[in-house]
C-alpha cells in the first residue's frame, strides 16, 4: 500500500471508458524458474495472434536471453522496478503471478497494479487466487468473462482458458468493446477505492490476529501488548 499510495491521486479521476491503443497488456520481467509457464503464455498469445493486441513484455531480465524479447516498460529496469507500473494505453490488465504451479493461495503486488490502475483484470496464478482475492473484499469479473480458468487444476489448461477469454474481447467489435467496458467500470471503481479505504483496515485486522496466535504458539506473554494502539497507528 506504501507503494501505491501516489496512484490515488494520480487515478482517482480516470476514466475507464475510452478508445484504448491496446486491448491487454502483461508484464512478463521473468520467464525461467517458477515463473516458467509465461513462456507457455506468451507462446499461446503468438499461436492465437494475439501479440498485436497487446502490449507485452517479455524476458527483460532473465539471463540467458531469450530467443525474443520484448520491452514495453525499461529497457534497464530500476531497484524499485516491482513498484512500478509504465503508463501503457490499455484497457485489460493479465496478471502474471509469482506463484503458479503450485497449489497455494499467494497474491502479490501484482494483482494490485490493474486495481490502482482502474483496470479490470485476468490472473494467472494457482487455482483459487480469484476467490482468495474476493475474500478480502475485492470484485472480480465473472458474468463479463468467463472465470471459471480459477477452478481449473491443470496449468496448461488454465493458461489456454485465460488466453480463451482475451481472444473473445480482442475480436468483439469497437461498439461491443465499450459496452465490456460499461460493464468493468463499477467493478474497477470498487477496487480502487476498497484498496484505499477498508482494504488497510482488513489486513491490519489479520496481521495482529496472526500475530497474537504466533505469540499463543511461541508461549510469548503479549499481556504488555497495546493492540489497540498498534492498530491505530497501522491503519492512520
Amino acid at each position: 500500500m506504501d507503494w501505491f499510495r501516489g496512484y490515488r491521486a494520480l487515478n482517482y479521476t480516470k476514466n475507464p471508458i475510452k478508445n484504448y491503443k491496446y486491448n491487454y497488456q502483461s508484464f512478463n520481467r521473468i520467464v525461467t524458474g517458477d515463473r516458467a509457464y509465461r513462456k507457455t503464455f506468451v507462446d499461446q498469445l503468438r499461436a492465437n495472434n494475439l501479440l498485436d493486441h497487446g502490449a507485452v513484455s517479455y524476458g527483460v531480465t532473465d539471463d540467458p536471453v531469450t530467443e525474443e524479447r520484448l520491452i514495453i516498460d525499461h529497457k534497464q529496469l530500476p531497484g524499485s522496478a516491482s513498484a512500478d507500473i509504465p503508463e501503457v494505453d490499455a484497457f485489460w490488465h493479465i496478471v502474471t503471478e509469482t506463484v503458479f504451479y503450485y497449489d497455494k493461495l499467494h497474491l502479490t503486488e501484482k494483482i494490485f497494479k490493474p486495481i490502482v490502475s482502474k483496470q479490470p483484470f485476468m490472473l494467472l496464478a494457482a487455482p483459487g487466487n480469484l476467490e482468495y482475492l474476493r475474500s478480502y473484499g475485492f470484485k472480480t469479473f465473472e458474468g463479463i468473462i468467463d472465470e471459471s480458468y480459477d477452478d481449473i487444476k491443470d496449468n496448461d489448461a488454465r493458461i489456454e482458458a485465460v488466453v480463451a477469454q482475451l481472444k473473445w474481447y480482442c475480436d468483439l467489435t469497437d461498439d461491443e468493446k465499450t459496452e465490456i467496458q460499461r460493464k468493468c467500470e463499477p467493478i474497477v471503481e470498487h477496487n480502487f477505492h476498497h484498496f484505499y479505504g477498508k482494504f488497510r483496515k482488513i489486513i491490519t485486522d489479520e496481521l495482529l490476529d496472526n500475530t497474537k496466535k504466533l505469540f499463543k504458539d511461541i508461549g510469548y506473554d503479549d499481556a504488555n501488548v497495546d493492540y489497540a494502539t498498534v492498530r491505530k497507528l497501522l491503519i492512520s
